[in-house]
């Protein structure tokens, strides 16, 4: 017989039919097993069949068992819902084999599945004839899903697209239990690094080097600087908030991009009686979960124009900037509230870099910026936004050219931070301090329209970081 135990893969599976994180296909197989193994890849069909599965992408003999394993996929992706059933754990499966206590990831993104299981199923076990696979029915309706009376896998095409195996779920925030043999970790399962492996940069200092610029008390504890003068070679036009996170001051993060009244960045600090906050992640492409609820989930379109490799966490009070491997991992993490956004620019005071030779060219570009840092001890948070694109005479008061990534890196660490991230730049990028700015609060110039001082033209944004304090 076949024994995969022990076993576990964070790779991305792509294929034609057939395909899992981790088996491709049981076959005319005597005895196989499945046990303690984990998957953790995006899982996705680059042609027109199905059959793919989080952890097997098909078992077509009875003879199979499947037990205590862990999906932990980002993503379970058929390209057409008609063909082949795909599923969370396996996505085509004899009616008769043993599937055990195998479980999904919270957060689990799918798409054109023919069934893709709501939030909070759980899947019965199967145990050959005596518990055979619970399937749904052709009206969809989960809630009437019941044991086939099939004894064999019935490949005709009015019953296969009904052969999907999803495993039981995990709730969000749930950690993943550890493995006797492999000593597993949610950061392990998630495919996001592991903080305690890179090295610190031995002369950073939580003391700023960057000192300039006119620095007002907000709050006790909240703190506005604007600076706009040379730096680094041309003239800058920086925005800074730096908050001691308390009893009195806390960070959390609002989204909404579609409701009226609540999409543009003052809006939603009116609402939320905020007292200073920034733009967050891409609205239009980066996930975020906000105390437990996802507000944009996780997707790979257009990631060719931007990063997802690092998140800001946040739970009960306590800020975090973490490592990830993309948004699907971000989406894995178990904290009640996430933004997943990127490049990262400092970790562990050490200034990160990208290849020169790299796609994305809003890196290297002087462009309008936002970032948030944090201090080593999590109790510091600072918070950036740098206009850009006013391209007139410095004499005039109206030049500011923004920063390349690198730059805002430099400027990061300068300003004390031990880990910083990237968020929404460009025409995004806007800065609201109450009482101060225009009209609006605004404190920044914000506008799409490059090279010019044009009215500040503030565009919606999906998130809002936002700072609030019960001090007067």
């Amino acid at each position: 017989g076949v024994q995969i135990v022990n076993c576990y893969s964070t790779c991305d599976i792509g294929g034609y039919k057939y395909a899992g994180g981790l088996v491709g296909k049981f076959e005319n197989t005597s005895q196989a097993i499945v046990e303690h193994c984990f998957a953790s890849g995006n899982v996705s069909s680059r042609y027109g069949y199905g059959g793919f599965g989080g952890l097997v992408g098909a078992v077509k003999g009875s003879d199979v068992q499947i037990r205590n394993c862990i999906a932990w996929n980002g993503l379970v992706k058929q390209r057409l819902s008609t063909d082949y059933s795909s599923g969370a754990v396996v996505g085509f499966t004899h009616p008769n084999c043993v599937l055990t206590d195998n479980y999904r990831k919270p957060g689990m993104q799918f798409e054109n599945l023919y069934w893709a299981p709501s939030e909070n199923f759980d899947h019965p076990n199967v145990n050959g004839t005596t518990a055979p696979l619970v399937r749904i029915g052709t009206d969809l309706d989960e809630s009437k899903a019941a044991p086939t009376t099939l004894t064999t896998l019935d490949e005709s095409n009015a019953e296969k697209t009904r052969f999907a195996y999803h495993g039981k779920h995990l709730p969000a925030g749930a950690e993943v239990t550890p493995n006797d043999a492999l000593g597993w970790t949610s950061a392990d399962i998630a495919g996001n690094d592991d903080p305690d492996t890179d090295p610190e940069d031995p002369s950073w200092t939580d003391v700023p080097s960057f000192t300039q610029g006119t620095t007002e008390t907000i709050r006790p504890g909240v703190e506005y600087t604007h600076f706009h003068d040379t730096w680094q070679g041309d003239v800058r036009d920086i925005h800074i908030i730096r908050t001691t996170l308390d009893e009195h001051n806390s960070l959390d993060i609002y989204y909404n991009y579609t409701q009226d009244g609540l999409r543009y960045l003052n809006e939603k600090c009116k609402y939320l009686n905020a007292l200073a906050a920034t733009n967050g992640s891409m609205a239009c492409c980066q996930f975020v979960r906000v105390n437990d609820v996802i507000k944009h989930a996780a997707t790979d379109v257009g990631s060719e124009y931007w990063i997802a490799n690092c998140a800001l966490t946040i739970d009960d009070g306590k800020v975090n900037i973490v490592k990830v491997k993309d948004n699907y991992a971000a989406a894995m993490l178990p904290n009640k509230t996430v933004s997943c956004a990127g490049p990262l620019l400092v970790w562990k005071g050490v200034i990160q870099s990208y290849p020169e030779e790299s796609s994305v060219l809003w890196l290297y570009d002087t462009n309008p910026r936002t970032a948030i840092g944090l201090s080593k001890d999590g109790k510091t948070v600072v918070q950036v936004a740098v206009d850009g694109r006013w391209n007139y005479k410095a004499s005039s008061g109206k030049r500011a050219i923004g920063l390349p990534i690198s730059k805002l890196a430099q400027l990061m660490k300068a300003l004390g931070c031990y880990k910083a991230m990237n968020f929404d730049g460009g025409g995004g990028t806007a800065m609201w301090v109450f009482g101060k700015g225009d009209s609006r609060y605004i404190v920044n110039h914000p506008h799409n329209e490059p090279y010019t001082y044009s009215p500040a033209d503030l565009r919606a944004t999906g998130s809002a970081v936002y700072i609030s304090s019960d001090l007067k």
